[in-house]
C-alpha cells in the first residue's frame, strides 16, 4: 500500500504565525507602558506557578491582559493614580521569557536551577507629576542588563537579579533578592512573594537623592542618598480561570521604603515610605 506524503498542516501553522504576531505586537509596546505603579502590581503574577502549571512544556506559551493598577504617583510619592498598565508572559519553551518588564534566556537549568543573562526596564520620574519634583528635573526611563539565578523546590522558589544601567538614565546597579511561593490551594492560584531591593550610590541619588543645584530650584534641602537596601515588599497574586483562555487576576503589595530612600526629603518630608499597590484584570491564554 502507498502512503501519501503528509499535508503540511498550514491552517495551525497560519495560527500560530498570526498568534506571535499579536504577542510580539504587545510584547513591543508593553515595556514602555510598564511604570512604577505596573511594576508593582504585576510582579506577583511573575512568579512562574501563577502564570503556568509546573511542569508543562509548550514550544510557545502567553498569557497577555490587562490591570486597572492603583498605586503610587513615583517611588515615595504619598498621592496615588489609577490607571490601565499591561500583564504578560510570554515564553519559547521556557528557555526565553518575557514578563512584561524583563527578558531572560535560561542558559543553565539543572536540578531546580535557572541561570542565564537578563534585560530590564524600570521607571521613570517626570517632574511635572507634582509640584514637589518641580526643579529636580526628569528620570529617563531606564534600560538594564546583568544576570538572574532561580531556585526552585516544590511549590517554593527563590530568585535573585543583578541588573546595571545601560542607558544612562541612573548609571546604577540593582539587585533584587526575593522568594515566593504558591500556596497550598488547587484553586483559585495563589502566590505569595517577598522581595528586598538594594542599591548602589548612583541609583539612590537619583531617584532619591537632592542635589545642591536641585536644591536651590525645587527649594528643598540638599540631601546625599548612599548605597543600601531601598525596599522590602510582599505581594499576594491570585488568578482565577473562568474559560479555556480567559482567567480573571487580582494582585495586593506593600512596599516599605528603607534607609535613604526613606530619609530624604522627598520622602520624609513630602512623601510616605508606606507605599500600596493593587490591580484587578483580565488575562488571555493563546
Amino acid at each position: 500500500m502507498t502512503r501519501l506524503p503528509a499535508r503540511p498542516r498550514h491552517g495551525a501553522r497560519r495560527r500560530l504565525e498570526q498568534r506571535l504576531a499579536t504577542c510580539l505586537a504587545v510584547v513591543s509596546c508593553a515595556a514602555g507602558a510598564q511604570d512604577q505603579v505596573g511594576l508593582r502590581t504585576t510582579e506577583p503574577l511573575e512568579l512562574d506557578p501563577v502564570i503556568e502549571a509546573s511542569g508543562v512544556e509548550t514550544t510557545w506559551s502567553a498569557r497577555i491582559g490587562v490591570l486597572a493598577a492603583l498605586g503610587p504617583e513615583y517611588q515615595g510619592a504619598d498621592a496615588y493614580r489609577l490607571r490601565a498598565v499591561p500583564a504578560m508572559r510570554v515564553s519559547w519553551k521556557q528557555r526565553v521569557i518575557f514578563r512584561g518588564r524583563t527578558l531572560e534566556a535560561n542558559i543553565y537549568r539543572a536540578r531546580g536551577f535557572r541561570i542565564g543573562p537578563m534585560l530590564g526596564t524600570r521607571a521613570g520620574r517626570d517632574e511635572d507629576r507634582d509640584g514637589v519634583l518641580r526643579g529636580l528635573g526628569d528620570v529617563d526611563r531606564a534600560f538594564e542588563a546583568g544576570l538572574f539565578a532561580r531556585y526552585a523546590l516544590g511549590p517554593g522558589s527563590l530568585r535573585l537579579n543583578v541588573l546595571h544601567d545601560v542607558s544612562g538614565a541612573h548609571d546604577g546597579l540593582v539587585a533584587e533578592l526575593g522568594g515566593g511561593i504558591k500556596l497550598p490551594l488547587a484553586a483559585p492560584l495563589f502566590s505569595l512573594s517577598v522581595t528586598s531591593t538594594w542599591a548602589n550610590r548612583d541609583y539612590m541619588q537619583t531617584y532619591f537623592g537632592v542635589g545642591a543645584a536641585q536644591a536651590r530650584r525645587a527649594r528643598l534641602p540638599a540631601f546625599a542618598a548612599n548605597s543600601g537596601f531601598k525596599d522590602v515588599r510582599i505581594g499576594i497574586g491570585t488568578r482565577v480561570d473562568l474559560t479555556r483562555h480567559w482567567s480573571a487576576v487580582v494582585t495586593l503589595a506593600y512596599e516599605r521604603l528603607l534607609g535613604d530612600a526613606a530619609a530624604g526629603p522627598l520622602v520624609a518630608e513630602h512623601g510616605n515610605a508606606d507605599q500600596v499597590f493593587a490591580g484587578l484584570g483580565a488575562l488571555y491564554r493563546f
